[in-house]
């Protein structure tokens, strides 16, 4: 696994540390949140301005990734997967001439308190071209600018082979359910030299990542019993170093990984000690694949065999330091 310096289109991303409290697992039971899938709910009119702004940003990012990648909007088959509550930033590719698809096992629907008002702050701050979210905005429709899928990134059975150049997700891959299974399927969908950029976030998604390693202290069955009970919120534990493996594995060119985000050495002070006691199957797990708490991948669908091979012998690794545990 290779981490280097920020390429362009990353430059406002921030190397931060998180600072992290203990909170005993009887009280993240008594918290725990049951409810629907967070693409699902309700959003507050109160937020439009900030998701309107967040928005934007995104589109910008997603610009000045298609053009650090060499690529052009115009024409350029784009997949978003997990898009969220709303499809801002898709809507302002599609309207620079991409030809864009949304995948999320939970598609969000029209919210008509919501989606009217936010589309319209959207684009109240936008100044390039915004054809496709004008036309949604009068029509209240996505008809005719955005394929829309309500499938899981597993099973994306609607898309054909080799039908995308450039597969985008932000903060979605550490949620889904089978990982190896999304990798192997954005392998199908992408064409030898097509691209893939994902943001992912290696934290515990609970009480406002106070305790981002947490979550690998629990026992495989507690872990699997909370990932379903929480429709994948809390974070599947995929490791960095097992996301380059699998994507590898799959078939891709790891072009470069750009860490965001690290653990707080009071982080890593408090949860290692316990995690080597413990009976999880990260209890042996590298020191130096624990530090990264979030990070961009950018990579490049490969027929080079010895990518794949590669892969599969770190995966392989990986198996047998889990099997210790078991």
């Amino acid at each position: 696994m290779f981490l280097l310096s920020p390429p362009s289109f990353f430059a406002n991303s921030t190397r931060r540390t998180l600072e992290s409290r203990y909170v005993p697992a009887p009280i993240h039971r008594l918290f725990r949140r049951i409810s629907r899938p967070w693409p699902l709910r309700r959003r507050h009119v109160a937020k439009i301005e900030a998701d309107a702004d967040h928005a934007q940003h995104q589109a910008e990012l997603n610009l000045r990734i298609i053009a650090a990648l060499g690529l052009e909007c115009r024409g350029l088959r784009i997949l978003e997967i997990g898009p969220g509550h709303h499809f801002g930033p898709a809507l302002l590719l599609a309207s620079q001439g991409a030809h864009v698809t949304l995948a999320d096992r939970f598609l969000a629907s029209w919210d008509d308190p919501y989606h009217p008002a936010f589309y319209r702050a959207l684009r109240a701050g936008w100044n390039g071209p915004a054809a496709a979210l004008d036309s949604v905005i009068a029509r209240r429709s996505y008809e005719g600018w955005l394929t829309l899928l309500a499938e899981p990134a597993e099973h994306l059975t609607s898309l054909a082979a080799s039908s995308i150049d450039l597969v985008l997700s932000y903060s979605v891959l550490e949620h889904v359910f089978d990982l190896p299974a999304v990798c192997a399927e954005l392998a199908r969908i992408t064409p030898t030299g097509g691209f893939n950029c994902h943001h992912v976030d290696f934290r515990w998604h609970r009480f406002g990542w106070r305790q981002p390693l947490e979550f690998l202290v629990h026992s495989e069955d507690r872990f699997r019993r909370d990932f379903a009970a929480e429709h994948g919120e809390c974070g599947n534990r995929w490791r960095p170093s097992e996301v380059a493996a699998l994507f590898q594995s799959a078939g891709f060119e790891v072009v470069r990984i750009v860490p965001d985000l690290f653990t707080a050495p009071t982080e890593l002070a408090r949860v290692l000690p316990r995690l080597r006691r413990s009976a999880s199957p990260y209890r042996n797990w590298p020191e130096e694949d624990l530090r990264t708490l979030s990070a961009y991948f950018q990579l490049k669908r490969t027929d080079d065999p010895s990518v794949r091979e590669h892969g599969a012998a770190q995966l392989e690794i990986h198996r047998k330091l889990k099997a210790v545990c078991v």
